[in-house]
């Protein structure tokens, strides 16, 4: 293994381990969340806090990314720009985020161009930024990845006003997740 592999190995487990301290979290599937308020970096080149700025009280659908991949990640892509073309014209309409899986060769410049690639518009953010603020968001998620080239297709569907986290792994279709925000949604009232 080489120096940077030990490196982020070492550093991810660190990160895995301080997640559990963060102050708000919530459950899916058993897992425990721990929702990060860490600076992250949109692809207009904006830094967000993660908790405040881009999940505030909205429902959120979140996946997952590595521009390295060219198994899962270019489906998981397209699976959410389906979602934002289906999500047209709807009465409600949901964030979509797509988090990088590895911030140290993702920057916020190379995450904008593959935002472009798929269209990604108004309130679909993709996101990076620096390697430890990453970590935790990701850490938070339960989306730290020791091996990228092995990691599954996953989706979070988020209610950032009542903390309730739902995974969805595989490759859902887009009226799932949309049916999935839905009903989130439905819950708060």
């Amino acid at each position: 293994m080489t120096k940077i592999g030990q490196t982020l190995r070492a550093s991810c487990l660190a990160l895995s381990l301080s997640a559990l301290a963060l102050p708000q979290t919530g459950t899916a599937q058993g897992q425990r969340y721990g929702l990060s308020n860490a600076e992250v970096v949109d692809q207009s080149g904006q830094t967000r806090l993660f908790n405040r700025d881009v999940l505030g009280d909205r429902v959120v659908i979140v996946s997952f990314t590595w521009l390295g991949c060219q198994t899962v990640c270019p489906i998981t892509d397209r699976i959410m720009q389906a979602t934002q073309a289906e999500m047209e014209g709807r009465e409600q309409s949901y964030r979509l985020v797509t988090l990088t899986l590895s911030p140290l060769s993702d920057t916020p410049a190379k995450m904008a161009k593959r935002a472009q690639t798929f269209g990604a518009e108004g309130e679909w953010f993709w996101l990076s930024g620096d390697f430890r603020e990453m970590r935790s968001v990701l850490a938070g998620l339960n989306a730290l990845e020791a091996n990228l080239s092995e990691h599954p297709p996953a989706f979070l569907v988020i209610d950032g006003k009542r903390n309730v986290v739902a995974r969805m792994e595989g490759a859902p279709r887009p009226a799932q997740l949309i049916a999935k925000a839905d009903a989130m949604l439905a819950a708060r009232e």
